[in-house]
C-alpha cells in the first residue's frame, strides 16, 4: 500500500520533532543539579524504541509467528503508534509556565525549521557543531537504511533475523545512555 509506506514515516517524521521538545522540557523542569541524569533518562527512554521498534517490527511481518502477519502489518502499526503519539502530544504534552514577559508567541510556520536551520549555519559556533550533527545524522540515516538489507543480502538472513540484529544495536545505545552518560557527565563538564 503506497499510501502506508507514505503516511506511516511522514507521520513518524512529525512526531519525531518531539524528542528535543520532550529534553527541553525535561530541561526546564530539572533542577540544575539533575539535569544531566533527566537527559540521560530521556534519551534512554527514546532509545529503547531502537530496541522495541525493529523487534516488534520483524516479528509483526512473520507469518510463522502468525498467519495474519504480512508485510504490512508492520507499517500498519507504525501509523497507529505514530497517530498514539501524535495525540498524547496534542492532549498530554503542556509546556512549562513561564512568566509572560518570557513568553514570546509567534505564528506557526512549515518553514520555522528551515529558518532555525540557516540561522545556526550562519553563526561560527553553531555552523561547525550543525554540520557535525548534519553528517552524523546522514551516516546514521544511511547505515539504519541500508544494514538490514545489507545483512538480508549477504548473509541471506530473514526480515525477522535483520530486524533483530538492529534490536540489538538499540542495546547498545540503551548502555551507553544509561550507564556510560551518566559517568561521564560526572567526570566532564
Amino acid at each position: 500500500s503506497i499510501i502506508l509506506v507514505m503516511v506511516g514515516p511522514a507521520l513518524g517524521g512529525m512526531t519525531a520533532a518531539s524528542q528535543p521538545i520532550s529534553l527541553a522540557a525535561l530541561v526546564d523542569v530539572s533542577a540544575p543539579q539533575k539535569r544531566d541524569f533527566w537527559l540521560s533518562m530521556g534519551l534512554l527512554a527514546s532509545s529503547v524504541g531502537f530496541v522495541v521498534g525493529p523487534a516488534l517490527s520483524g516479528l509483526l511481518s512473520d507469518r510463522p509467528i502468525m498467519r495474519c502477519f504480512t508485510t504490512q502489518t508492520p507499517l500498519l502499526v507504525t501509523v497507529a503508534l505514530a497517530v498514539l503519539n501524535f495525540c498524547l502530544l496534542l492532549f498530554l504534552f503542556r509546556e512549562p509556565a513561564r512568566p509572560i514577559s518570557a513568553q514570546r508567541r509567534t505564528p506557526l510556520s512549515f518553514l520555522s525549521g528551515l529558518h532555525s536551520l540557516m540561522h545556526a549555519f550562519q553563526r561560527p559556533g553553531l555552523r561547525r557543531v550543525s554540520t557535525v550533527f548534519l553528517l552524523q545524522e546522514m551516516a546514521w540515516g544511511a547505515y539504519f537504511f541500508f544494514v538490514a538489507h545489507f545483512i538480508m543480502d549477504r548473509f541471506d538472513a530473514s526480515v525477522t533475523d535483520a530486524s533483530l540484529f538492529m534490536a540489538v544495536m538499540g542495546i547498545g545505545f540503551c548502555i551507553s545512555f544509561a550507564l556510560a552518560m551518566p559517568v561521564l557527565t560526572k567526570r566532564f563538564s
